[in-house]
């Protein structure tokens, strides 16, 4: 009995084929862990939030007097990222380079987050 004989792309493709099914086939998490049961007596992480919540209030004595929080350099070209209530009120937010110099800075605050972008 005499087989045709097939050309090679036909080889390379039927190869081909069988490793994919068989990637495929392989379940996608094999290797992670088993999911920890639901515990229904927990409850949630964070309940809805009320009047009697705890909070704090944080009260400066001087409107005048400096303050301070850290900024990160999110690009080159002088955008810099720090806390909406960091520089919020501020009437002249700067970036302190050493002990004798600072740099001006223009403010963007974000309308819903804790975030406020720096200019320089």
């Amino acid at each position: 009995m005499r087989f045709p004989h097939l050309p090679d792309w036909t080889i390379y493709a039927a190869v081909i084929g069988v490793i994919l099914i068989a990637s495929l086939n392989r379940g996608e998490r094999a290797d992670a862990p088993h999911d920890l049961p639901e515990d229904e007596t927990a409850g949630p992480l964070l309940g809805p939030i009320t009047p009697f919540d705890p909070s704090v209030t944080v009260d400066t004595s001087d409107e005048h007097e400096p303050v301070s929080g850290t900024a990160f350099s999110i690009a080159g070209d002088g955008r810099w990222i720090t806390a909406r209530h960091v520089v919020e009120g501020c009437r002249k937010p700067a970036l302190v380079i050493d002990k004798t110099r600072a740099l001006a800075a223009d403010v963007r605050l974000a309308a819903r987050a804790d975030v406020a972008l720096l200019l320089t």
